[in-house]
């Protein structure tokens, strides 16, 4: 099987060839991928600002069919649609017991590589994919999923509350239509005019503005402030900006990685006297279900991968892939086995 790579040493890609894996415990299954994503934060392994221990597979999603079962396994079968997971934990560690464990430290099964043609995976990460969702679509399950988590402990956030999104690409575009589809209007979007004229495609009529545009309109305006600030740049300027934007009581939701050595500003009496609050999302395995549901909510009408910047590639074409996230020309990159 063709499987893809990257060499620690040289910080480079490579397509190799391996045998396919073999189940080796009774609770996995072996899966044939029909399709893996990659995101623009898998270029921080090429750069070094990744885990090194993570950068012989780097695991993100995959969607595919089972091909073998483990004699454990009881409920799915061969030739089940389906999606992995995130990290489902270790069982027995404080997170775990807790009902945490997407904060477990110790992980299962962390070498899963999805960028190849067979993987084999616990069953405890597997989900079945609805007949009405294809398995493209499935692919956005993560990103939804986080989305959902945030919107949990953001909550409640209404119709009618002000919210800003910073970042045009393909998080900030998922967090534009979840909104537009549960009936918000009053949401503003910034980014740079490159970004800002493809998310005009998802048509979802919300304001559209540069981070300058948004400093300006701030000093005339009060409509500039924000109940909500959905973070999906990872850049700390953003973040440090869009602090003077929230309203009193106001919530700063950080969604995207930024890099280990970034740092903004945060001036503490700010955040008491006007009660600010300021937290992050990752993962999180409960919310998964609910992704893939929001998927079949949702359909190709919010979630078209044209409209999201999603292009996809041949494995083989990965050298092509990784330019064109580098270069801007497409958000996310959908590798296809088939």
């Amino acid at each position: 099987m063709q499987s893809l790579t990257v060499i620690p040493e040289t910080k480079k890609f490579e397509l190799v060839d391996g045998p396919v894996p073999k189940i080796t415990r009774p609770d996995q299954v072996l899966i044939k991928v029909a399709y893996a994503g990659f995101y623009e934060s898998g270029l921080h392994l090429l750069e070094g600002n990744a885990d090194s221990e993570r950068l012989f597979h780097f695991r993100h999603e995959l969607s595919g069919t089972i091909m073998d079962i483990g004699n454990e396994v009881k409920h799915f079968k061969k030739g089940d649609r389906v999606t992995v997971g995130p990290n489902a934990g270790c069982g027995s560690c404080l997170f775990c017991r807790s009902g945490r464990p997407y904060s477990c430290l110790l992980g299962s099964d962390s070498t899963i590589g999805t960028w190849a043609s067979f993987v084999v995976v616990p069953v405890t990460r597997i989900y079945k994919v609805p007949d009405n969702v294809t398995l493209q679509q499935v692919l956005l399950t993560k990103p939804l999923s986080q989305l959902i988590n945030a919107l949990q402990i953001a909550g409640p956030i209404t119709v009618g509350m002000k919210i800003l999104i910073t970042g045009a690409g393909i998080l900030g575009s998922l967090w534009a239509q979840v909104l537009y589809h549960q009936g918000h209007r009053q949401v503003t979007v910034i980014d740079n005019h490159n970004k800002l004229d493809s998310l005009k495609r998802n048509n979802t009529g919300f304001t559209l503005t540069t981070r300058d545009e948004l400093k300006k309109r701030e000093k005339t305006s009060s409509s500039y402030y924000f109940d909500l600030v959905v973070e999906t740049s990872g850049d700390p300027s953003v973040m440090e900006q869009v602090m003077s934007h929230l309203q009193k009581g106001g919530k700063l939701c950080c969604c995207q990685m930024a890099s280990p050595n970034a740092e903004f500003s945060v001036y503490p009496f700010e955040v008491f006297m006007r009660e600010l609050k300021i937290f992050s999302v990752n993962e999180n395995c409960f919310s998964f279900q609910a992704g893939i549901r929001l998927i079949e909510a949702m359909g190709n009408r919010y979630l078209d991968y044209e409209s999201l910047g999603i292009k996809i590639f041949p494995l083989e074409g990965y050298r092509e892939a990784v330019e064109a996230i580098k270069s801007g020309s497409v958000e996310k990159v959908v590798f296809s086995m088939e």
